[in-house]
């Protein structure tokens, strides 16, 4: 499993892999997630606190190892 860390201070969590998908929530500065799925262009994430799965750019995320995962 992949994972990642917000290093942007606003990341928009997507309904689908869309640029005109609704926006159902952002990701802030710091928050960390699991990588559930990889396109071409987004990723399915799962946030860590609150469990919400959506897509995002991957332009937007930074990947981390399971270990600075943890460390959360």
């Amino acid at each position: 499993m992949k994972y990642g860390v917000s290093t942007l201070s606003i990341i928009p969590v997507r309904q689908l892999p869309s640029d005109n998908a609704e926006m159902t929530t952002q990701l802030l500065f710091g928050e960390h997630f699991k990588i559930l799925e990889v396109k071409k262009k987004w990723s399915k994430v799962l946030i860590s606190h609150d469990s919400y799965k959506g897509w995002v750019c991957n332009k937007q995320i930074t990947i981390i190892d399971e270990e600075e995962y943890t460390k959360t």
